[in-house]
């Protein structure tokens, strides 16, 4: 949907063309596809996007290569924390196992419970209050882009929580393949490699933590 509404890759139909005579609330852009592949169908597919008063102003005037780079900003972003979530998954479903590379089994679980976070980001990708609407309707675009991050974040742990009933069994295993999950989670949330405005969001946290407790 991102390349559709602001990519330079396909050409807009018709319909898509904004004119100044069109209503300012209540536009959406519809999408509609049947997807296949190997002379197979894959099923009816079909996405509405809000047109927000902003947008409205972007694509009437064709200026939307600020819009778009926020939107393939938010695609990396999501997939960041999707490679950390896997891998984390991975590493529970392998009994801790520190290193990457995971069991075949392992490697389909982690598949299977990280999917679960993208359909979740998708869903709000676009609207919500810390959606890419609410982003560019902001006064200050930032405060949502940075409050969106440590949501995702808690939207991965979540996930991986929820998954430790699906993990080794075993006491001794389940305790350290928890344990390493976790800290290969916290450790990939946390490094500036990742997303550096949420690594300096936990350290500005732990700072103020250990400001209030110890304030000297």
């Amino acid at each position: 949907m991102v390349d559709l509404i602001f990519g330079q890759d396909y050409r807009p139909p018709s319909t898509q063309e904004l004119k100044l005579t069109d209503d300012e609330e209540g536009l959406t852009v519809l999408a509609r596809a049947i997807s296949g592949g190997n002379s197979k169908t894959e099923g009816y597919h079909e996405r509405r996007v809000r047109v927000s008063r902003s947008l409205r102003k972007r694509l009437i005037a064709h200026d939307t290569d600020p819009l778009a780079a926020l939107a393939k900003e938010r695609v990396q972003a999501i997939a960041k924390i999707r490679t950390v979530l896997w891998g984390a998954l991975a590493s529970l479903f392998d009994n801790g196992s520190p290193k990457d590379r995971f069991s075949d089994s392992a490697k389909d679980k982690a598949s299977e419970f990280a999917s679960p976070f993208e359909q979740g980001e998708d869903s709000r990708f676009f609207d919500g209050p810390l959606g890419l609407n609410a982003e560019v309707e902001a006064e200050d675009p930032d405060l949502v882009r940075l409050a969106w991050y440590p949501s995702m974040a808690k939207n991965a742990e979540n996930i991986l929580l929820n998954a430790f009933d699906a993990g080794p069994r075993s006491a001794e295993q389940r305790y350290r393949a928890r344990s390493a999950a976790l800290a290969r989670l916290h450790g990939g949330l946390r490094s500036d490699k990742v997303l550096p405005s949420l690594a300096e969001y936990y350290r500005d946290r732990k700072t103020h933590k250990e400001t209030v407790h110890d304030p000297a």
